[in-house]
């Protein structure tokens, strides 16, 4: 079964966008509807806007951003409409293919890879959502996920620099006991957090002001002025903060290896073998064929399941959620585990 785990592994990274399309590698402006500075909520909730990053360092649950209207603060009016659009636009990809694509980005590395690859993106990803209670904006933590590296630019990093990283390091979760411990100051996560990218072989310009309980503002740069501005090879840390949108990979295979891998069993399939007869070409053909489902089957899926795999031709229709992605997964499963072949062609569904 680790075998299987590992091909899953490797199948997931090959779905990572690696060009400048990718949000989460290349974020060069904000849109209002995708993506908020953390520092424009300063003082919105009578702290520093760094006391948002700490919150999550330690792995608070729940934290206060800022009132939704407030007529005495004009900064909270202006950051209530973003976060609004924010949570409306993670509400409609998780209901679209299941992905949960919301992160608080800190801190950002900036500067250009050996292959001179523009990067300016979050090191470290805080899975969250956010949630409006009583006329007021808080942040909460994702239930039973972790803060973790950013992985398309640990990927790009590997990729591009020709540097060649463990797995453990890939899928640090900060969760263990040495990294419980370091969370619980900021300044001493920061500074395990340094030595152990030393350790791993990830060369990042840590400066000074990395170990300053402030966030700076997140300006805007065009993709020229950015080239301009970077060395080949080098790679700095910025103390800014970014909540938003950050896809993980550009596909909507993404959550399906997602879940398989978070399966208690990597691979769970339920097999069976029975003799079936099928038509062919108006034909009656008796063989002895394998039925491979990975995902349960309620009553409608396996009706549609036995028409199609008795030639007929069916149109599966249904709101997100009924189960119409694990139709499709169990029809290939089986199809595929009998010797057939498949072509996928999917729609696209575009929201603007």
């Amino acid at each position: 079964m680790q075998f299987v785990a590992d091909i899953l592994k490797t199948y997931q990274k090959r779905l990572t966008n690696l060009t400048h399309r990718n949000k989460s590698l290349l974020l060069l402006s904000l849109s209002q509807r995708n993506f908020l500075d953390l520092h424009q909520l300063d003082f919105l909730n009578n702290k520093p806007s760094f006391s948002i990053i700490e919150n999550l360092i330690k792995g608070t649950s729940k934290t206060f951003l800022c009132p939704q209207i407030d007529s005495r603060d004009k900064f909270a009016n202006q950051a209530s409409p973003i976060l609004k659009n924010i949570q409306r636009t993670d509400r409609f990809i998780q209901e679209e293919n299941g992905a949960k694509n919301l992160f608080v980005g800190y801190p950002i590395v900036e500067g250009k890879l050996l292959n001179d690859t523009l990067v300016r993106a979050p090191l470290l990803f805080f899975p969250v959502e956010l949630a409006l209670e009583n006329n007021q904006w808080y942040l909460k933590m994702r239930e039973n996920e972790s803060m973790s590296f950013n992985k398309t630019f640990l990927l790009a990093y590997n990729f591009f620099n020709k540097i060649k990283f463990e797995e453990e390091f890939l899928d640090q979760d900060f969760e263990d006991e040495h990294w419980t411990k370091a969370r619980k100051d900021s300044r001493l996560f920061r500074t395990e957090l340094y030595k152990y990218l030393e350790n791993n072989n990830l060369e990042l310009n840590f400066n000074t002001e990395n170990f300053t309980d402030t966030l700076q503002y997140f300006t805007k740069q065009s993709k020229s002025e950015f080239e301009l501005f970077h060395q080949t090879g080098k790679l700095k840390l910025q103390t800014q903060a970014v909540l938003g949108i950050f896809p993980q990979a550009d596909s909507y295979l993404a959550p399906d290896y997602e879940f398989l891998l978070n399966e208690a069993s990597p691979l769970p399939l339920s097999v069976s073998s029975q003799t079936t007869t099928l038509p062919l070409l108006g034909s009656a053909t008796t063989h002895r064929a394998e039925q491979v489902f990975p995902y349960p089957l309620d009553a409608s899926q396996e009706k549609a399941l036995q028409a199609v795999k008795n030639g007929q031709s069916i149109v599966v229709q249904g709101p997100p959620g009924t189960g119409k992605s694990q139709l499709i997964c169990n029809l290939v499963a089986d199809s595929i585990a009998n010797g057939k072949f498949w072509l996928f062609a999917r729609k696209r569904r575009l929201w603007t």
